[in-house]
């Protein structure tokens, strides 16, 4: 039984680091190509001053995406963050820095006597690539001023609410090349 054990938890292991390195591939490799190529094209001496200020800019701007990016994967991986306060915690954190450049309006509850259950790094991340999205929906679709955020643990069931003061949506037509609700 115990060398079952050990084998499933090795199994486990290699799918965790196999996920991680996809990530840091998806992340971190076309960013950083991104990079390597504004960096290029704003070393061209023939450029207008205009012309190099706009790769510059888009390289700042990518540097800070790949930052966050990387952020993101460490938090996902790293278990001192495996359990439900943390990751409100990360979640207020994450949304206050993307809707606040979005000029959106962030409220945030957290229950004040939320137990702070265990949560494996695996569903964390698929929680929170949940979260992103439906962030990056109503900065993108919403046209919100404001969003409430909560967070709520009822008997063993984590409840994480998104509400935004936007337009919404009518109905739920499938649109061709859309991968919507």
């Amino acid at each position: 039984i115990e060398e079952r054990q050990h084998v499933e938890q090795r199994r486990l292991m290699e799918q965790e680091r196999t996920r991680v390195a996809k990530d840091l591939h998806d992340e971190l490799g076309v960013g950083l190509t991104q990079v390597g190529l504004l960096g290029s094209l704003a070393k061209n001496p023939a450029l207008s001053t205009e012309r190099k200020n706009l790769y510059l800019d888009q390289l700042s701007n990518s540097a800070r995406t790949l930052v966050a990016g990387l952020d993101e994967i460490v938090w996902a991986i790293n278990p001192k963050y495996d359990s439900v306060l943390s990751l409100a915690n990360y979640f207020a954190l994450f949304a206050q820095r993307l809707l606040n450049l979005a000029g959106i309006a962030c409220r945030f509850d957290v229950e004040e006597n939320t137990p702070d259950f265990p949560l494996d790094s695996r569903l964390r991340h698929g929680i929170f690539l949940a979260f992103k999205e439906a962030l990056n929906n109503i900065v993108r679709h919403s046209g919100a001023t404001e969003v409430r955020l909560s967070f709520t643990v009822d008997r063993d069931q984590l409840m994480i609410t998104v509400i935004d003061n936007g337009r919404g949506f009518a109905g739920c037509a499938s649109v061709p090349g859309s991968d919507g609700i």
